[in-house]
């Protein structure tokens, strides 16, 4: 397996590619930085601060409500917000004083079918501020499924028993770097699934293009099995490294500058509406999971459509095809509402951190319901594990050919 870790280490095309993956993970997560925090120095100032510094004044202003969002709490913004005459001034004024308290206020009760879309200033108060985000979500879904996203009556039933189980009273903290990881993290595992696509099909070409297929024509079966099966691990180890080495240059970088404020805090703060029952913490974790497994099954498919192919161009054309195909069919909607659940969990739709955080799909596995990021990781599994199966199989028959 070492022989053929060499193999693709050794490639100059590959060590390009590494080069060129390293810049752009620096690039993109200075540029989140730089471009992704502003703040304003009061309620009454027109100086809005970017950057690093913008950092700073926010963790300060969170550290007077860096706390459990309880009902008094709610109760005593929506009292303050009311004490200002405009609701701009009051949103400013409040966002400062309170900060991430108007946007849960708004998020549960802006929409809520029982108060009618009422505004922080028509609120009497927040006493059922924790039920009322269940009518939210219930409210959320039916707005989905008026942009033509179905649910089945089935998911409604799970996702708002899902909902229920959210851990409260929420823990309030600096948060706003988490919502810009989230959107960070797609670029980086789009950027190495197609790596991944074009060393992956190359590699299924190495002995054919150096002619080693006639030396090892000469082998007996088994032999040439255990040789695919050690290009299949090969692939696999170098692929979680390139993965790991990017995550781990944009996570080092990324929280130097932002630290790891409200890592424990639930994720409802910033998606009030959201069914994950985890941590931000945890929705990074369990993404950078769902980005390694997808990473790691797209780079063995490419390899096996390659050893299937025998035609590194058009493998790499299909492999593009079966990358990006799936998210055009799912966006729009020519597909059967079964096969787009099971397009929901294809890697394209799955990095998309956000919009899974926010998806009220569930699937029934029998004994467990899963949410969409559960669902990728089982998938991608399945696939690794299929591919894994098939490799040696596929390049002993093309040695012989």
């Amino acid at each position: 397996m070492l022989y053929e870790l060499k193999k693709i280490v050794g490639e100059l095309y590959v060590k390009v590619l590494i080069g060129m993956m390293i810049i752009a993970t620096i690039a993109v997560t200075l540029s989140a930085l730089s471009f992704g925090f502003s703040a304003y120095k009061s309620a009454n100032s027109d100086e809005e601060i970017k950057g690093t510094e913008a950092i700073k004044i926010l963790k300060n202003r969170y550290s007077s409500v860096n706390d459990k969002v309880t009902v008094k709490k709610l109760n005593k913004v929506i009292k303050y917000y009311k004490s200002f005459n405009s609701d701009e001034a009051a949103e400013a004024a409040a966002d400062i004083k309170y900060p991430g308290m108007v946007d849960l206020l708004n998020g549960v009760y802006s929409g809520s079918n029982d108060t009618n879309g009422k505004s922080i200033r028509d609120l009497k108060n927040a006493n059922d501020f924790y039920k009322d985000r269940i009518k939210a979500v219930k409210l959320a879904i039916e707005e989905n499924q008026k942009r033509d996203e179905y649910f089945s009556p089935y998911e409604k039933k799970a996702a708002i028993k899902i909902a229920k189980k959210t851990k409260t009273p929420f823990n309030n903290g600096f948060n706003n770097h988490w919502k810009l990881l989230y959107t960070m993290m797609p670029m980086l595992f789009i950027l190495l699934a197609l790596i991944s696509i074009l060393i992956s099909v190359k590699f299924s070409a190495y002995e054919k293009d150096r002619r080693m297929n006639i030396v090892l024509s000469g082998l007996i079966t088994s032999r040439t099995r255990k040789v695919g099966q050690s290009k299949a691990f090969a692939l696999g180890i170098f692929i979680t490294g390139i993965f790991f080495v990017s995550m781990i240059i944009s996570s080092s970088l990324f929280f130097a500058n932002t630290g790891f404020d409200a890592w424990g805090s639930n994720v409802q703060l910033r998606y009030i509406t959201s069914l994950y029952n985890f941590t931000f913490g945890g929705v990074y974790l369990i993404f950078m999971c769902v980005g390694w497994l997808s990473v790691v099954s797209i780079g063995l498919v490419s390899f096996l459509l390659g050893l299937v192919l025998r035609k590194t161009n058009l493998a790499l054309v299909i492999m593009m095809l079966l990358f990006i195909v799936p998210s055009i069919l799912i966006k729009i909607g020519i597909v059967g509402e079964g096969i787009r659940k099971i397009l929901l969990l294809q890697p394209l739709n799955a990095f998309l951190v956000e919009k899974n955080i926010l998806s009220f799909h569930v699937y029934n596995l029998g004994v467990v319901e899963v949410l969409t990021a559960n669902g990728t990781i089982i998938l991608a599994i399945l696939v690794s594990v299929i591919s894994f199966v098939l490799i040696p199989k596929l390049f002993s028959r093309n040695i012989r050919i």
